[in-house]
């Protein structure tokens, strides 16, 4: 063991004969590290630059610009799009926003926002992007959140429509209905009006006969009376002569001739008025007659007119028909709009959800971080000291090694009793405890002058980075091992380190990869560091939960140890043969 330790001063001493070399390996990680601190231990905003062009500014688009200027964007207007998309690849802007013509809310427009972005910068187009989107989104929101209850007052104000006129539909529907009816019973009774004359059934051609008989009857009447008081006066007349000339007894003489004169007399008068009677006959006959006539003339035009009114009842009761079935028509629209307005109504009031802004989002995401966002650091620290311990260790360990081989007591060294086994040792613990003494600075800087949290786990911290720094350490010794020259070794430390850095997610995630490509890169040594640093700086995890990590980088240990006790062996069995030719 004291051989280990003589063995140790000797590499130390050989690394400090270049100071300068001595000084970067020493102090340059702890110089990243403490840059990356300055540099990112905040949670300011990207200072992002941002172009825009429209072909006509309007207050939708400038509410948007303003958006952008409010959330600490650098925001420059070009005069036209093509200048826009050549400040993205001259690097004076990041991104550039192009609104489409006729930007605004209005007839169902076709509003787009057109990004260009530069996917080069492979590591800035997304955060640009994360944040750029997320203020428009918010301003999209809100502009959805208007037009949402713009349509969430229409629907009220439908609702409350439709119920004050639903009740005035049903009245017009029942009066509809009822208008209806009484055209039905008006039609019956119209058509059962009966305008039917006959002036047969009246009897006025009976009349007229009758007249004529009665007329008839009368002036034959009239005649055989006349001719009867004419007779029976020239009877009297002819008896007053015959009694006159009698030789009756001269008191019956006179008697009978009294009498006879009173009865010629009487005759006379009742001719006279006989012959008065037959001229006011005559005269009634005649009124009698012209009033028949009338009455035949009325009772014509009485059966003209009441044809005219039938040919109006039938016109009517046909009427009648079509308006019942206009009617009856004019309902069945009603119903059907009654029915429409009720499943109208049923549509309206089944919208269950009337607040504006969960129709808007009707699913709310929130985005928690697992820990608290503090800074930037606490998210690249783990990144930071894999590489520092992976390039260091890749770098150092073969330096030192070489140093040894191409130094003048190489050859004292290897005739000396020392094992290889104590070179080696001493050469790991030489380059390990360098490291290990980088890491514990870069902790302690850490912990005390930014803000990641270190302290509430810095032992299962320190012990996966002793770890990580025993495997990086043993890693380059391997390729101590096989190098000779320093050019090569550092040729391939640095291929080696860039290999497995591009071969990890820091660049490019795994997830983007093939996944037989991704699987095999999950098993590269910087993803198990980074993954192990990650869950104990980050999450605060123990040894105990990050076991998986822990057991393939000592399988990883194990591995290199063996490969460089191989090599040493075959490399020393080759040395002593060339002697023993030589010799």
């Amino acid at each position: 063991m004291n051989d280990v330790w003589v063995l140790m001063q000797k590499n130390v001493r050989v690394l400090l004969r270049a100071r300068a070399s001595a000084l970067i390996v020493m102090l340059g990680p702890v110089l990243v590290i403490f840059l990356a601190g300055l540099a990112f231990d905040n949670t300011n905003a990207y200072a992002v630059k941002i172009g825009a062009y429209s072909g006509a500014y309007n207050g939708l688009s400038e509410s948007f610009m303003e958006r952008l200027v409010n959330a600490q964007f650098q925001v420059e207007r070009y005069s036209d799009e093509e200048h826009c998309v050549t400040a993205i690849k001259e690097g004076v802007i990041h991104t550039c926003l192009v609104f489409s013509p006729q930007f605004e809310l209005n007839k169902n427009a076709s509003n787009e926002i057109t990004f260009y972005v530069d996917y080069s910068r492979l590591n800035l187009v997304w955060t640009v992007l994360s944040t750029m989107t997320s203020r428009i989104s918010s301003r999209n929101q809100e502009l959805s959140r208007n037009l949402t209850a713009q349509v969430l007052s229409a629907l009220e104000l439908t609702k409350r429509s439709l119920a004050d006129r639903k009740s005035s539909l049903s009245r017009l529907v029942t009066k509809n209905d009822e208008t209806s009816r009484l055209v039905a019973d008006v039609r019956v009774k119209v058509e059962e009006l009966d305008f039917a004359v006959d002036p047969n059934e009246i009897g006025t051609t009976e009349m007229a006969n009758y007249k004529d008989r009665v007329k008839h009857w009368v002036d034959n009447s009239l005649t055989i009376a006349d001719s009867s008081l004419t007779k029976s006066r020239n009877f009297i007349e002819l008896a007053q002569a015959l009694v006159k000339g009698s030789s009756a007894a001269n008191d019956l003489k006179d008697s009978l001739q009294k009498y006879m004169k009173e009865t010629v007399s009487d005759l006379g008068e009742l001719q006279a008025r006989f012959q008065t009677t037959q001229e006011v006959l005559k005269e009634e006959f005649v009124a009698y007659d012209d009033l028949l006539s009338n009455v035949i003339g009325s009772m014509t035009q009485l059966k003209a007119r009441m044809d005219a009114a039938s040919r109006v009842r039938d016109e009517s009761v046909k009427d009648l028909d079509q308006v019942k079935l206009l009617l009856d028509a004019s309902l069945i629209e009603l119903l059907t709009v009654q029915k429409t307005l009720n499943d109208v109504e049923r549509a309206v009031s089944s919208v269950e959800v009337t607040d504006t802004e969960t129709i808007v989002s009707p699913i709310t995401t929130t985005i928690k971080p697992l820990v608290a966002e503090k800074s930037y650091l606490n998210y690249l620290f783990p990144t930071l000291i894999v590489l520092v311990v992976m390039f260091t260790g890749l770098l150092l360990t073969p330096l030192l090694m070489i140093l040894e081989k191409n130094s003048p007591a190489a050859l004292r060294n290897d005739l000396t009793p020392t094992s290889p086994v104590s070179h080696h040792l001493a050469t790991f613990l030489t380059s390990g405890g360098i490291l290990a003494l980088q890491l514990f600075v870069i902790l302690v800087i850490a912990s005390t002058f930014f803000t990641t949290p270190l302290t509430q786990n810095f032992a299962s911290i320190l012990v996966a980075g002793l770890l990580l720094v025993s495997c990086f350490t043993l890693l380059g010794m391997v390729l101590g091992v096989v190098f000779v020259s320093e050019a090569t070794a550092n040729l391939s430390a640095v291929s080696l380190s860039s290999l497995l850095l591009v071969a990890s997610n820091a660049i490019i995630p795994l997830e983007t990869m093939p996944s037989w490509l991704a699987w095999a890169m999950s098993a590269n040594p910087f993803v198990l560091g980074y993954e192990l640093l990650r869950k104990t700086v980050v999450f605060q995890f123990s040894l105990a939960r990050v076991w998986f990590e822990v057991g393939i980088l000592l399988i990883y240990c194990m591995i290199f140890i063996g490969v460089i006790v191989v090599l040493q062996e075959r490399l020393r069995k080759k040395y002593f043969g060339l002697i023993k030719r030589h010799a």
